[in-house]
């Protein structure tokens, strides 16, 4: 290998690790921010920036070397007290992350202008000469002669600190707060072109350097797979040895099997918690947009945090991301009242906002909460009416209303800010959260605040499914997908009219009728219609608050499901997520039944058009 291609790969492998120590700066600048005078936290910031100084002119990134340098000058007299924290300085560090990260994702792309990190070098130099010095205090010490203690830790890893510091504070209590009363209500504004703090994060361009997407998994895990591993050659050797001796005992060869798929459900299990990662990142991206907004709209915020240190699917996490941004950012831009008006409210002048994230049975519910306003149903339904989506004097239930925001364009705001207020992002945000099977439900109560429930499965790659019949084929419901099944007899349905959907009622419940058969298009002439018969069975299954029954002939088994991705020759089946094999070598489509559903309203809205 020459020494340029071994350059590059070093350079790559610094950025993968990069990347996560970046996440650990930004999460120890917002601790510093709430204990100025932590001089642990400071170390370990300084720590960072010197092990990422060093390692970055290794590997020939001068421009990140010199930044790296200039910030840890400033942190080198905030650690010797001869500049204080201010707002300001915290603002001009949190952006220099940002500098980091956008350097990190555009250098291979040569996208990256390096005047914009000298231009905040500069910004955060002049922050510290505009404070008035302690004479009693020795001017810092240059940065590239460290102390003693400095240098026995860059021993270790060049990027991760040798000591084993708590990056994720307060882990002996699941519940905590983080208190933004104290930030300023303009926020000081450098001559530097710096990333927007709020929406750099959802930015994405075409042209970034694409990182591998690493997992840092345990030891014990790996020992677990192995063992597991091992314990199923072992079992495989046995029931071959078995069956090729020819005089195999039934009982035995039954024992062998059922140990076998014991061994494989616990290697399945295992090899799902390999993808599973701590939502810690996720949470400190949140606060960072709390914090950012709560900035820009001078309100007082005050963040509490639950669950935090839960386990989910990586996956799905880096799909969360910007979703539960931009609702963190709804929260505290729409949600939460000025300071002036939680006063005349009887309130307290700082509001509170709530993310907690928990499992709830197969499922993994993700909460954001705020004690604001509330959502405005005359509001909403107002400017429903005026935008056509819905008819003047049509009656809607209170969730109908508030699912209203979901629609693409959608704002009560006559004026746009530059956080939100453009009827851009809450369609988007169901959308993803779609994407990954999973649900989105607000509940508001005027003037006590709104809750956003996010619902997703625990992974993609696994889950629960029913195996149903529809005519002659076997297709997969993921559990998840439906609530229930039951029997409706013939007689309870009628039309509501001649374009639409068949209508059943099941207790306090009105629900859509649709034909899956009819609607994958599987119908065939030996097999009537579940309309036909007089007794017919159904998931039952919600969108959009509203309860629809899909009709199907049989409901077969209940497996765990591996989903495997369609070929591009079938990726057009409408409503088909996936596909898997069944146990039988056979296979089977898995069904998103929230697309069923959509390609029904939508056929039913062309015949009555």
């Amino acid at each position: 290998m020459d020494d340029e291609k071994f350059l590059n790969m070093l350079r790559d492998t610094f950025f993968e690790e990069l990347v996560e120590t970046i996440n650990q700066i930004e999460e120890a600048f917002l601790r510093l921010e709430r204990n100025p005078n932590d001089k642990n936290v400071i170390q370990e910031i300084f720590r960072y920036f010197h092990n990422i100084k060093g390692s970055s002119k290794t590997v020939g990134l001068a421009d990140l070397s010199q930044f790296a340098h200039g910030v840890e000058n400033t942190l080198s007299n905030i650690r010797n007290d001869s500049i204080t924290i201010t707002d300001e300085i915290i603002d001009s560090l949190l952006r220099c992350s940002d500098l980091m990260k956008n350097f990190s994702e555009n250098y291979n792309a040569g996208n990256f202008d390096p005047i914009s990190m000298q231009n905040e070098i500069t910004f955060l130099k002049k922050l510290g000469e505009n404070q008035t010095l302690n004479p009693d205090v020795p001017e810092a010490t240059n940065a590239d002669s460290p102390s003693q203690t400095t240098l026995e830790q860059d021993q270790s890893d060049p990027l991760i600190p040798s000591s084993k510091t708590d990056l994720f504070h307060n882990t002996n209590n699941e519940e905590s707060w983080t208190d933004f009363s104290e930030v300023p209500a303009i926020e000081q504004q450098s001559n530097s072109t710096t990333a927007d703090p709020i929406n750099s994060s959802a930015k994405s361009n075409s042209n970034q350097r694409k990182i591998q997407d690493n997992i840092k998994i345990p030891t014990s895990k790996i020992s677990m797979l192995m063992d597991l591993f091992g314990e199923q050659v072992i079992l495989q050797s046995s029931l071959d040895l078995e069956v090729r001796s020819g005089k195999s005992n039934p009982e035995i060869v039954s024992k062998l099997v059922t140990q076998l798929k014991k061994i494989t459900h616990d290697l399945q299990h295992t090899m799902v918690t390999l993808r599973m990662v701590s939502l810690d990142a996720m949470f400190y991206r949140l606060e960072r947009s709390i914090r950012d907004v709560a900035k820009i709209t001078s309100k007082k915020v005050k963040l509490h945090k639950n669950g935090q240190h839960s386990e989910l699917d990586k996956t799905i996490i880096d799909a969360l991301i910007d979703p539960l941004v931009h609702v963190a950012r709804n929260a505290v831009d729409h949600g939460l009242e000025s300071n002036e008006e939680r006063k005349k409210k009887g309130k307290e002048e700082e509001g509170n906002i709530y993310l907690s994230a928990s499992r709830t049975g197969g499922a993994f519910e993700i909460v954001v909460e705020d004690d604001g306003k509330g959502l405005d149903k005359d509001a909403i339904l107002k400017k429903a009416i005026e935008k056509g989506i819905v008819k003047k004097g049509q009656t809607l239930t209170e969730n109908q209303i508030f699912d209203l925001i979901y629609h693409s364009g959608f704002s009560t705001r006559s004026q746009s800010t530059e956080i939100s207020g453009r009827g851009v992002g809450m369609d988007v945000v169901r959308s993803q959260v779609a994407n990954l099977k999973g649900t989105c439900q607000i509940s508001s109560v005027k003037d006590q605040g709104t809750k956003m429930i996010i619902r997703v499965p625990l992974s993609l790659a696994m889950f629960n499914g029913t195996i149903v019949k529809v005519n002659q084929q076997r297709y997969v419901v993921p559990n998840s997908d439906f609530t229930e099944a039951l029997t409706i007899k013939k007689n309870q349905i009628w039309k509501r009219d001649p374009h639409s959907d068949s209508l059943v009622k099941q207790g306090n419940r009105v629900m859509r009728i649709i034909d899956l058969g009819k609607m994958l298009h599987c119908q065939n002439k030996n097999k009537s219609s579940p309309y036909l018969q007089d007794d017919m069975l159904a998931i039952i299954a919600t969108f959009e608050n509203e309860y629809y029954a899909l009709l199907i002939h049989d409901i077969l088994s209940q497996e765990q499901i591996v989903l495997k991705e369609l070929g591009p020759e079938t990726k057009a089946i409408k409503g088909a997520s996936g596909g898997t094999i069944l146990g039988d070598g056979k296979v089977a489509l898995v069904l998103d039944i929230s697309s069923v559903i959509k390609n029904s309203i939508s056929k039913n809205n062309r015949l009555a058009a």
